[in-house]
């Protein structure tokens, strides 16, 4: 099975000092075979704003993602791209990315594709 969501540009609520987002929300039903989760998106940020991105699954941060400063300079952007394979129980869960940062976090474009390994 195979899950694709395309999100145009999306912009982050303020939680206290630091910003969070979540985006691309998938829901696949797997038969417990190894499920690969890629995801791509640009991320505008504040300068000298550090962003972290975190796979979910089942609303849950789990291992694959990364952190990184954007830069001093306005308009800073940074595309990112993330790959993974998870092994789950048989089952519906649902996916997501989450980007967050200091300060405000625009993702322009994110792209999340889901999908179940096949037997072989």
């Amino acid at each position: 099975m195979l899950y694709k969501s395309r999100d145009k540009e999306r912009e982050s609520a303020q939680l206290g000092g630091q910003s969070k987002l979540v985006t691309g929300v998938a829901t696949l039903e797997t038969t417990g075979r190894p499920v690969l989760l890629t995801a791509t998106f640009e991320i505008h940020a504040n300068p000298t704003g550090g962003h972290t991105v975190t796979p979910l699954i089942d609303g849950v941060g789990v291992e694959g993602g990364g952190s990184r400063f954007v830069g001093e300079a306005s308009g800073q952007i940074d595309m990112v791209s993330l790959t993974h394979l998870y092994s789950l129980d048989k089952g519906s869960h649902t996916f997501a990315v989450q980007a967050t940062c200091q300060s405000q976090v625009i993702v322009a474009s994110s792209t999340l594709i889901v999908y179940e390994l096949p037997k072989h």
